[in-house]
């Protein structure tokens, strides 16, 4: 074939993954699943592209296309949801274990064409092709998206983005904090990393509830709250400080960022715990007991906390 024949769908059988189509040229062929890269439905026009012999006689469509202009994310829509819709409970385990942010919105988002604009304002590519979760690449970087629709957060539905790894952000920190305690690299540089992504959520968030950190026990900020924070610490965008019932001091969501979390035991000064927190995040590293963070002095450390007295 030199030029694409027009074709239309006259059967199709989902669970076979075999269908027919009539050519333009009045030619009934056979054609499977493996050469239709979307889902077919009967009545469809399509471009054939190669033809070949059938095992059992006839010929058959080995590739077939869209016409230009046709609408692929309707199709897909049709045939089921977007992928990376969960419940809330799963949802909720989920971004426990891999989460990063999370956008909670005013208008839920079922369908890829809503996705798609959605996502693609701001110099994101969006491909729906792995069965488990949405990816959208930022300044050349994968990330997976999850979302839950419904009445939670104040909103209508949560898009939350992950780093598009194997493992849990947990595996990821021990594997850093080993990696970093080996010498195979110099520092934990994830603040860095995740930048595309804060600089992508501060532009999605206006006009939407809120922004979540997840890591940092849920930490859930208006976008303009949140935007304000990032902008006078890149810190700030990922952390969140509270006092704990017993009167420490707490910051958590630095397990995003490959690092332990921090405690002040008796502390009085937000300012000094933050500003040791800094010093934690140029550091890099999981500090030794007896080292010097700002203002602060190490006393406890392990992959999980680093306390400070002083």
């Amino acid at each position: 074939m030199t030029t694409p024949i027009e074709a239309t769908v006259t059967q199709w059988a989902a669970g076979d993954g075999v269908g027919r189509l009539k050519l333009s040229t009045g030619e009934d062929v056979r054609f499977g699943a493996s050469a239709c890269p979307f889902p077919p439905t009967v009545g469809l026009v399509v471009q054939v592209l190669a033809l070949g012999p059938h095992p059992l006689g006839g010929r058959r469509a080995t590739a077939i296309e869209l016409p230009a202009g046709a609408n692929v994310d309707a199709l897909f829509d049709a045939a089921g949801a977007a992928p990376g819709l969960l419940a809330n409970d799963s949802f909720i385990e989920l971004t426990d274990d891999v989460g990063l942010l999370g956008v909670v919105l005013k208008e839920p988002l079922t369908t890829r064409e809503q996705l798609r604009r959605w996502l693609e304002r701001f110099d994101a590519t969006v491909d729906f092709s792995d069965p488990r979760a949405t990816v959208v690449t930022l300044e050349g970087t994968p990330y997976r998206v999850w979302r839950c629709m419904g009445e939670l957060a104040g909103g209508r539905g949560v898009m939350t983005f992950a780093r598009h790894e194997p493992f849990s952000l947990e595996k990821l920190r021990e594997q850093a904090l080993a990696s970093v305690s080996l010498g195979h690299r110099a520092r934990v540089e994830a603040l860095t990393h995740h930048e595309a992504l804060a600089r992508y959520v501060s532009r999605c968030a206006p006009g939407e509830v809120a922004v979540i950190a997840h890591q940092a026990r849920g930490f859930l900020a208006e976008p303009a709250a949140w935007v304000a924070r990032r902008r006078q610490e890149p810190l700030d965008g990922w952390v969140w400080q509270t006092r704990s019932r017993g009167g420490d001091l707490v910051m958590s969501g630095f397990r995003a960022l490959e690092l332990p979390d921090v405690f002040w035991s008796g502390g009085d000064s937000p300012e000094r715990l933050h500003a040791a927190a800094c010093a934690l995040v140029e550091l890099g590293r999981r500090p030794n007991p007896g080292e010097s963070l700002g203002p602060l002095t190490v006393n406890t450390s392990d992959d999980a906390w680093v306390g400070f007295r002083g």
